[in-house]
């Protein structure tokens, strides 16, 4: 799962790995003159991998590339 959360101020990028979720719950409104988003729920799990690693996220070190490609690839470290 890919990630950015709208308003963050340091607009960090997330990844959490091996991710199932359940199925989302789903709630009815009767229409009135406000327009108020529904929202719906759900449970996100997250697996590790062999490694250990169950997420990883930018901070202000990382280099340009790996952000400009954050959502084009799930993103792994590289050795080094």
């Amino acid at each position: 799962l890919l990630f950015q959360i709208d308003g963050d101020k340091n607009n960090q990028l997330y990844c959490w790995y091996n991710c199932s979720a359940t199925k989302p719950s789903v709630t009815a409104e009767t229409t009135t003159d406000t327009k108020e988003p529904t929202t719906q729920e759900l449970a996100i799990a997250v697996a590790p991998l062999q490694d250990g690693r169950i997420k990883a996220s930018t901070t202000a070190k990382t280099p340009s590339n790996v952000r400009e490609n954050w959502f084009k690839k799930v993103y792994e470290k590289v050795a080094v």
